[in-house]
C-alpha cells in the first residue's frame, strides 16, 4: 500500500504510462559529462570524471584490472578522455571469441546502454 501511494505513479511516469506519456530516453555520455558533478550523497554522474583517483583505484581492482590496466584508464581520466577511459575498462572486463576483428571493431562506449547492449552480446557468443 505504501509503494503504491508513494513510488508506483513516479516509476510508471518515467516509462511513459502515466500523466503525458512521455518516453524518457537515457542521456547518453556526452550529456551526463555536461551536466553538474554529483552533489554529496547523490548516485549519478560519470564515475571516471567524478570519482577520485583512488576510489575509482580500488574499484577497477574489484573488476580484476591490472596494475597497467588501471593506469592506463587513470591515464585517460587525467587527460579528460572519460569515454575512452570507459571504453578501455570495457575492452579489458570482457573476453572476445578469439576473433580480433570483433575487438578491432569495437566503437567507443558512449552510453551507458551501448555498454550494457555488448555485454549482453559478449555474453551470448
Amino acid at each position: 500500500d505504501k509503494f503504491n501511494k508513494e513510488y508506483r505513479y513516479n516509476f510508471r511516469h518515467n516509462y511513459g504510462l502515466e500523466g503525458n506519456r512521455i518516453n524518457y530516453k537515457p542521456w547518453d555520455c556526452k550529456t551526463i559529462l555536461s551536466k553538474p558533478r554529483p552533489g554529496r550523497g547523490d548516485f549519478h554522474g560519470c564515475p571516471f570524471r567524478d570519482w577520485g583517483a583512488d576510489k575509482l583505484t580500488v574499484e577497477l581492482a574489484k573488476m580484476g584490472l591490472t596494475k597497467t590496466q588501471i593506469t592506463s584508464v587513470l591515464d585517460s581520466c587525467e587527460k579528460g578522455e572519460y569515454i575512452v577511459a570507459n571504453t578501455k575498462v570495457f575492452e579489458y572486463t570482457h573476453t572476445f571469441s578469439g576473433n580480433e576483428s570483433e575487438k578491432n571493431g569495437l566503437t567507443l562506449m558512449d552510453h551507458p546502454n551501448l555498454y550494457f547492449e555488448r555485454s549482453r552480446q559478449l555474453e551470448k557468443k
